[in-house]
């Protein structure tokens, strides 16, 4: 396999190799989108049209398959906790989002 930052024969990527560099580019703090494409070969647009289309793909989105049953915590009410889940204390309602951050 080619190193990301050579250009590829006919200009296409599979499918496998987007993934890897849309998670890549997620893990890489600090990094602009410019700095990142032009260090992988690839132009803005077609990094951004990449999240866009195979935002449905990615790893973080394939990890969680359905609904985490979430149940609001009745006992030791006074030390304030709301829920448990998978072990996790939650003490305050959070965000879908960030709670699927914090399980995955």
């Amino acid at each position: 396999m080619q190193p990301f930052n050579q250009k590829r024969p006919g200009g296409k990527r599979r499918e496998e190799e987007i993934l890897q560099l849309l998670e890549e580019f997620d893990y890489s703090e600090g990094m602009t989108v410019k700095e990142f494409s032009a260090l992988h070969g690839i132009s803005d647009g077609t990094l951004y049209y990449w999240r866009k289309r195979y935002a449905g793909k990615r790893a973080e989105n394939r990890k969680l398959g359905g609904f985490i049953e979430i149940l609001p915590s009745s006992a030791n009410t006074s030390d304030g906790l709301f829920a448990e889940i998978k072990g996790l204390k939650l003490f305050q309602a959070v965000s879908a989002d960030y709670l699927k951050i914090l399980i995955s």
